[in-house]
Formats: structure tokens, sequence, C-alpha cells
């Protein structure tokens, strides 16, 4: 597991349950994380009407129990092949994987990138340069979910634009509602207001409520494993900073009329603690709310592109669009085509027969993503790869080939 986002560890329960008795391979706060997000679908799926047996806590049981834990300085080894973790600066705990066959006449070497960043805003990046000056690469699966996109903004401009949303807000005497996602959206965010405070002393006034078990949960975790920052703990958290926890307390802060910043999950907006405070706030013109992800859920993209004055059934409430809303791009966790293709610049450099493989992202970003590639002259256009879902790669040292599984079905 390359890390804890559920679009890559929430199938585990369901491998177990149909089967799965291998080790799985993470780091420790991958185990960590990864537990506390799939517990969370399960809650979700129940407040969906989907009930969850004892067949599935069982599974949730046994995946638990078949979880390896492994640092970037262990080797995995297997009768006829090896692997190790690379640390990526995706989120927490993110790794790449670095596999190769052994005891063949021509062994292989392959890294996947899983998710993938150049640089976290506060978490360290330790030796991927030199990993890749050391290790010979044959064929790299790298993502390209951001593959269509030539630049992020940058981040400290995005601070900026955060800082003058807020304080537009609260200069009107209205609350700055911030959706965002539990894991690591919400520490990023932190994080930038801890700047925000520091170059801003009149910033520390401003009261900052976090409102949702899970993001509590996992900023936790994050503080636990501070010796992975490269900046100091007390410089990730800001100052004057409160939880909310459970209905009551988000009923006093409704009540208090200080203005303030809230954070609630989740960031898509359709569901969590950040319910109520959309119904609370959405017809108020002094508040706000500040998207600072990408929200493909269509209530979401409801809230926040529809005119003001716009009329919205949100949570079964009709409600009157009257807040201002903000778009701030630039806190992603997903490399641009740009990082991306400096991934394979710096691979390529030191292995001149490298094969990409694209995957995880859809067929346009990685159809640019590979034109973008080939266009710079980083690498020739028979060497990168778009696989669908249903090809097979078989890999060797000279070739990469792709079989039909369909084809292979009907034959």
């Amino acid at each position: 597991m390359t890390h804890a986002h559920v679009d890559h560890c929430g199938q585990l329960p369901q491998m177990c349950k149909n089967g799965l008795n291998a080790p799985i391979y993470m780091s420790k706060q991958t185990a960590q994380i990864s537990q506390a997000l799939i517990r969370d679908e399960f809650f979700v799926l129940e407040q969906r009407g989907r009930e969850i047996t004892k067949e599935d806590e069982r599974a949730f049981r046994k995946m638990i129990n078949l979880t390896k834990t492994v640092t970037c300085e262990d080797t995995i080894r297997f009768p006829n092949a090896s692997f190790k973790f690379v640390q990526n600066a995706h989120v927490l705990g993110a790794n790449m994987v670095y596999m190769k066959t052994i005891n063949s006449k021509v062994n292989m070497h392959v890294l996947v990138t899983g998710d993938y960043r150049d640089e976290h805003p506060f978490i360290k990046k330790q030796g991927i340069a030199r990993f890749i000056k050391s290790n010979p690469i044959d064929v790299m699966f790298m993502e390209a979910t951001y593959g269509g996109k030539e630049e992020h903004p940058d981040f400290y401009e995005a601070i900026s634009q955060l800082e003058l949303a807020i304080l537009e807000t609260i200069k009107k005497g209205g609350n700055a509602l911030v959706p965002v996602f539990s894991f690591d959206r919400t520490q990023v965010i932190l994080y930038a207001l801890t700047l925000i405070q520091y170059y801003n002393p009149e910033f520390r006034k401003i009261p900052i409520y976090a409102d949702g078990k899970l993001m509590q949960y996992l900023t936790s975790v994050y503080n636990q494993n501070s010796n992975l920052y490269k900046v100091k703990q007390n410089n990730i958290m800001p100052k004057n900073l409160f939880n909310i926890v459970g209905s009551k307390q988000r009923r006093e802060v409704f009540k208090d009329e200080t203005p303030k910043i809230i954070l609630a999950t989740s960031g898509q907006m359709h569901s969590g603690a950040i319910v109520p405070h959309i119904l609370q706030y959405i017809d108020n013109p002094k508040a706000s709310i500040i998207s600072v992800g990408y929200v493909g859920h269509k209530i979401g993209r409801d809230i926040l592109e529809l005119p003001e004055g716009s009329t919205i059934n949100y949570s079964g409430n009709e409600k009157v669009i009257r807040c201002k809303r903000y778009i701030i791009n630039g806190f992603s966790a997903h490399g641009d085509m740009e990082q991306l293709s400096d991934l394979v610049k710096k691979v390529k450099k030191y292995n001149h027969n490298l094969k990409v493989v694209l995957y995880h992202g859809t067929i346009e970003a990685k159809t640019k993503m590979k034109e973008y590639l080939v266009m710079q002259e980083i690498i020739d256009e028979d060497r990168v790869y778009i696989p669908s879902s249903d090809d097979k790669i078989v890999i060797n040292k000279c070739t990469i080939k792709k079989e039909s599984l369909i084809e292979k079905k009907e034959k």
C-alpha cells in the first residue's frame, strides 16, 4: 500500500472477505490512517442504509491482522523478488514502491510512484533524488491525476488568497467556513493558518474551530509523527484553535457572534460535520464559504457555482445562497504536469532505456501527460504506455506489451 487514501486502501476489507491471506505491507502511518478511514467508510455506508455485517467486521479485523508495517530502511525479500519503500511527499506515510526480480538471468527493476508530489508543505522528503541516482529503474509506473494541468498555483500564493478571503469575511463581521478533507488537507490548512498568524499578528485574535471527529483524530496522528516534520510541531498548529465536539458545542458556536474561522468536513460538502454549518451560514451575506480543494460532488459544485440569490435544496432544506463563495487552488497533494515530467527527467537521466506506464487519472490527463513528455523530448513516444482497465501489462527487459483481458476471455 503506497498510502492511506480510500481510493487506494478501501478495497482491502473486501479482498480479505474474498480470501486474501497474504501480508499487507505499508508504513506505520498508513496503517494508522487507513484503518481510521475505512472504519469511517463503514459509518458512512451505515448512514446510507447499508448494513455492516459481522462478516464485514471480521474482514476488517483480518485486514488489521494481516497488516505488516515497514520503513524505508527495510528491504522485503521473496524467493524471486524484493521490494522496498521510497518516501513520497504526497501525504503523511506515503511511499513509492521499488520492486526488483532476483535470481534471474536479466533482473527487472520497477518503480511505482503511488500518488506523487515533489514537495509537502511541512513533511520531510528524504532521499528520493539519492535513491534514483543509486538504483536502476527499467520501468516506472507514474500517476497522472493532474497530468493535464500545466502548473498548480503557488502554495504561498494560495495562502495569501486564503488570508484575504478570511479577512474580508471577518471585517464584515461574518464567519469564514472552510470545507476540508480530513486527511492531509485539514493539516495543511492548519499549517497555512499558522503561517498567516506568524506574519500577521492581528490574525492570531481570530478564533479557529475544527469540526469533525475524523479530522481531529488524524490531526493527532500527524502530531504523533512530528519527527517526520521539517518544521517544529508548534509551528504547524495555529494559536486560538478549538475542537468542536458534538452538536451541543456546535450550537454554542452558532450562538457566539464573534467572527471566526470554521474548518469542517467533508470537503465535498455533501455530508458530515459541514452540513449544519452550511445550513447555518449559506443564507448569511456576512458569511463566506472558502473551498480549498477539488469539489466533484454536485451539491458542492452547486453551492460554489450557482449565482447569488439562487435557491438550493440542501439536506432537505430550501435555502437561498447569500454568502460569499471563494475557490482557492494551490493546496493540491498531486504533482502537476511540470512536476511529473521533472520526475521522469530525473529517472531518465540515469536510465536511458526507461519505459513509463501512466496510470491513475482520466484518459485525457494521461494523454496530455504523454504528449507533453514527448513534445519536451524527455522520452520517446514508443516508451510511454497508457493502458486501459481492460489491459494486462506484460513487462520484460526489452519491451512492454499490452494484452487485452477482454480478448483473452473471448478466446
